[in-house]
């Protein structure tokens, strides 16, 4: 029976294989059906090539029932997991009418026809068949199982047909219901029972598969390429069934292998419906082909050969034992495996999540999280490289289906999430497969219950502590709209109030969990183009933070007059502690520079502050091109290894930004550069910015802003002017929103998950930063004043031994002239002076092995754990215009010690990474830690240091 599926059970031995009975855990049905009890929806027609036609829906019952009353009702799938009533021409169609004869049978069909595209052609889609009652009988969804929101079938899910049309299919084909199981037919049967022979006509015997002695082996059929190369061919082939996944539509068996190791001995049968277990010895014959490039016996549609018939043999066989599924492994190691069992015994972590609420799948890493190509490497060949080295490291966990809008979302709670970094403990046996571009971990059993995780990368309730006494952050809070897409097409927040309370929620408790006293915001409404004040979203966002946070008084920087005639309903914005910070004059916009370059993305934001201090510091929020679209010439883009499209736009943006920040920096040298920048840490745009003298303070941390297609990578940046750098105490990524699955999302549809926290509020994690801002030199900070402190801002332990304290006294009790007494002077208003730019990149180049970096990466490695609590010229570098601290100098100091006044030995330890730290012995002793500041001291021209304004003990 040529496109029919079916499966059949052969007799055990020592059994009788007799119409009806149970043989094998099934039933052979007798050639004959009993009439049917109950109308069921017996074939659909709904999608083909060209305009559809033909659409129809077909009742089959028992000849003579009468279906007055009876309706047919259409849903409408596109939110699967809230299919509304599809109301066009109208909610129902009655059936009526009494059931004519049919077959043999005993049952007749009636028919309902509809207009073209009166049947919805997308995902989970799907009709129900309604009794006089209002009760629904029969609820057939394609393309994915649906759940009801309104109409008779409110709260039921439906049942998949497990086939398709797609808008290829000829006109006159049709999905229909043979034996219980949907398939797809060439020739609609619209009128006449499906798969009648005619009236009192028995149909015709199948050969018995079972008996055949002549089978292909699996290997043949697999081939040692990428293909079938017995394509279009009918095969035979025998094995014992590794995994039933009714979801896909099919199952996988496995026979005792070829001996030729660059075949694999496992298949995919394309069978909806099919009756078989795992264990189960089947025979299975249909076409040899390639479905997503997966080899198959057997194919749904009735135009690539039609599904499989499979006799099952015997059951309770033997499993053949799993084969270690190597990572990282190419594309040629996986084939040699396609669809056996296998074992992945490689270390896996989560590295995306995308694609878990909608098809129940996870992405898994060897080796870590999967960079973004050209975060970690340059465009072009280096980048490339990554990605390909990513493709070995990846697999895919799938759920056995492929349905989308999984309910419940798999492995989720509201409280428990699975996040990036999380670690696999457990795995279990699956089936190794391919589709949609990716191999996939397919469940033995159909059901996504084998894969255990750990937590690797737990929820933390706040950003870390950047240390400081002011904090600036950025984050991108994904298109926080007050007016409502059901008002205005053009709004791209939420949908209804209740989605907008929910998202406000989410955002608020990441801008006061950021711990910031200012936050550069992205992808905030632009009230004009909607009639309404400019900040009308972002003053109500500010008055909620407010309202929420507790510790302080909340308020925002009004935008600035925009140069581009036309800007985007989106802009950037700042919001600010006000009991903490202040602003200094107006706020200013970048598009005063090369105004067209900004014409595709958001102008810059610019705004000056004062740090309780008075020290000044200006924060420019940014949101360059995106990478969405389609670009020519220098935006055009460049695929594997690329920048995304719209780079030659960014790029122009990025020195647009840098001549309005070195503009700003003539007023204040403090300047942060924050937001959204849509470029990795290695692409054009940061170039450029990194040239100006820019320095990317989040790149050397290990967690990333943004995940995307499953890698994970920085889009957004704090980059601090080098003055600014120099007061940097801190740095954190919170990984609050990109780890997290989007089923937390307020926009997500899956209500049971959502609650007004933190997590997912976004899909870009926050940052956040922590500067010791400077009070203007000749005020009271000169060390006289830090030494005689008690349990102040520089000594935040008065309990702790001074080592700094400890170490003048000592040093002056040995040597009365040092220099070191400058320290002690109360008149000199300077505290400290590390060595000059010269002498330091000396000291590097023999440190870093003659590669000097950058000044600034020099500056931060080789005086970040340097400590004031060594000998004289360690603590002193410098203190008289012209004396310098020498490269050899500093080597020779290795394991030097000093006794203080107070009895303590201090050692000094020149590393091999470059840091040069001075340890205190003592039990439970800290070291010391200078904190450079951002004043560089000159005599005429030339640097003889840097000011130091503080020195803390951590």
């Amino acid at each position: 029976m040529t496109g029919t599926s079916t499966v059949r059970a052969r007799a055990l031995i020592g059994c009788t294989a007799t119409l009806g009975l149970a043989v094998a855990g099934l039933t052979v049905a007798p050639a004959v059906a009993a009439p049917s009890t109950t109308p069921f929806i017996s074939e659909i027609h709904y999608d083909n090539a060209g305009t559809d036609t033909g659409e129809a829906v077909e009742v089959q019952a028992a000849a003579g029932t009468d279906l007055t009353g009876w309706t047919l009702v259409r849903y409408n799938g596109t939110a699967p997991a809230a299919a509304v009533v599809y109301r066009s021409p109208a909610p129902a169609q009655p059936l009526g009418g009494v059931v004519p004869a049919g077959d043999a049978s005993g049952d007749g069909v009636r028919v309902e026809t509809y207009p073209a595209d009166g049947l919805q052609n997308g995902t989970a889609d799907g009709v129900a068949l309604v009794d006089p009652a209002g009760t629904v009988v029969d609820f057939v969804s394609w393309e994915g199982v649906t759940t009801a929101a309104d109409g008779p079938a409110a709260g039921r899910t439906s049942v998949d047909t497990g086939v398709a049309q797609t808008n290829s299919s000829p006109a006159g084909s049709s999905l229909q219901k043979v034996g219980g199981v949907w398939t797809v037919a060439t020739t609609a049967s619209f009128g006449t029972v499906n798969g009648s022979t005619g009236p009192g006509t028995d149909p015709e015997p199948e050969p018995d598969l079972c008996a055949l002695t002549a089978t292909t082996a699996v290997g043949a059929v697999q081939g040692s390429g990428a293909a079938t190369p017995l394509a279009g061919q009918t095969v035979t082939v025998r094995g014992v069934v590794t995994s039933d996944t009714p979801g896909l539509s099919g199952f996988t068996v496995q026979d005792g292998g070829d001996s030729d190791p660059a075949t694999s001995d496992g298949i995919f049968v394309a069978l909806a419906g099919a009756q078989v277990s795992v264990g189960d010895v089947v025979t299975v014959r249909g076409p040899a082909n390639e479905e997503f490039t997966l080899t198959q016996v057997g194919n749904l549609r009735a135009d690539r050969g039609g599904p499989a018939t499979v006799d099952v043999c015997s059951s309770g066989a033997t499993v053949p034992a799993p084969t270690v599924l190597p990572l990282p492994s190419t594309p040629e190691q996986r084939e040699p495996l396609e669809s056996m069992l296998v074992d992945v015994t490689a270390p896996l972590v989560v590295t995306g999540t995308f694609g878990l609420e909608s098809f129940g799948e996870v992405r898994l890493s060897t080796g870590g999280v999967l960079p973004t190509p050209t975060d970690v490497a340059e465009p072009g060949p280096a980048a490339a490289a990554v990605e390909a080295d990513n493709r070995t490291r990846e697999i895919t966990v799938d759920d056995g289906s492929s349905r989308s809008g999984v309910r419940p979302v798999p492995y989720l709670t509201p409280t428990d999430s699975v996040r990036i970094g999380d670690p696999v403990v457990e795995l279990g046996s699956h089936v190794l497969s391919y589709s949609f571009n990716q191999w996939r971990l397919q469940p033995v059993t159909g059901a996504p219950d084998q894969l255990v995780l750990g937590e690797g990368n737990p929820r933390t309730p706040t950003a870390e502590d950047v240390g400081g006494d002011v904090q600036v952050g950025a984050y991108n809070v994904l298109n926080y709209f007050v007016t409502l897409v059901s008002e205005d097409s053009d709004a791209r927040g939420a949908e209804t109030a209740e989605a907008l309370a929910l998202q406000e929620a989410k955002i608020v408790a990441g801008i006061v969990g950021l711990g910031a006293d200012v936050v550069a915001l992205q992808e905030i409404e632009y009230g004009v183009p909607f009639g309404k004040d400019a900040d009308v979203a972002l003053a109500r966002l500010t008055a909620a933070v407010d309202a929420a946070d507790t510790t302080g008084t909340w308020d925002y920087v009004r935008t600035p007059d925009y140069v581009r005639e036309s800007p985007d309903v989106i802009q950037n914005a700042i919001v600010y502690r006000s009991d903490v910070v202040t602003p200094v004059g107006e706020s200013l916009t970048g598009g005063t520079v090369d105004p067209q370059v900004w014409s595709n993305a958001r102008e810059p934001v610019a705004q000056t502050f004062a740090a309780p201090d008075g020290d000044l510091f200006t924060v420019v929020g940014n949101h360059l091109k995106s990478k969405g679209g389609t670009g020519t010439g220098d935006n055009a883009d460049a695929g594997v290894g690329g920048q995304g499209s719209f780079n030659g736009d960014r790029v122009r943006q990025a020195q647009a930004l840098a001549t309005f920040a070195g503009q700003l920096e003539q007023v204040d040298p403090d300047v942060l550069l924050i937001g959204d920048f849509n470029a990795y840490s290695r692409e054009d745009p940061v170039d450029v910015l990194v040239a100006a003298g820019y320095v990317d303070v989040l790149e050397p941390l290990t967690d990333t802003t943004y995940s995307f297609d499953q890698r994970n990578g920085n889009l957004d940046h704090v980059l601090l002017s080098a003055a600014a750098a120099q007061k940097l105490t801190g740095a954190d990524i919170w990984e609050v929103n990109a780890a997290e699955p989007f089923a937390y999302q307020y926009s997500s549809g899956v209500e049971e998950l959502q609650s007004p926290d933190a997590y997912r509020a976004s899909d870009h994690n926050p940052s956040v930063v922590g500067l010791d801002t400077v009070a203007p030199l000749g005020t009271d900070v000169s060390l006289a004043d830090v030494l005689g402190e008690v349990a102040g801002p520089f000594d935040r332990d008065d309990s702790d031994f001074d080592v700094l304290a400890a170490l003048v006294a000592a040093v002056l009790a040995e040597d009365p002239a040092s220099p070191v007494a400058v320290l002690a002077d109360p008149t000199v208003a300077l505290t400290a002076f590390l060595p000059t730019d010269a002498a330091f990149m000396a000291t590097g180049g023999e440190i870093f092995r003659g590669r000097v970096p950058q000044e600034r990466v020099a500056y931060n490695r080789y005086l970040d754990r340097l400590g004031v609590d060594g000998v004289e010229q360690v603590l002193l570098g410098h203190v008289v215009p012209g004396q310098t601290l020498e490269a050899a100098d500093v080597l020779a100091l290795d394991g030097q010690q000093l006794t203080t006044a107070a009895g303590t030995t201090l050692t000094v330890d020149v590393r091999a990474d470059g840091t040069v730290a001075v340890v205190d012995q003592r039990a439970g002793g800290r070291d010391a830690l200078l904190v450079p500041g951002g004043t560089d001291i000159n005599v005429g021209q030339v640097q003889v240091g840097h000011a130091v304004d503080r020195v803390l003990l951590p």
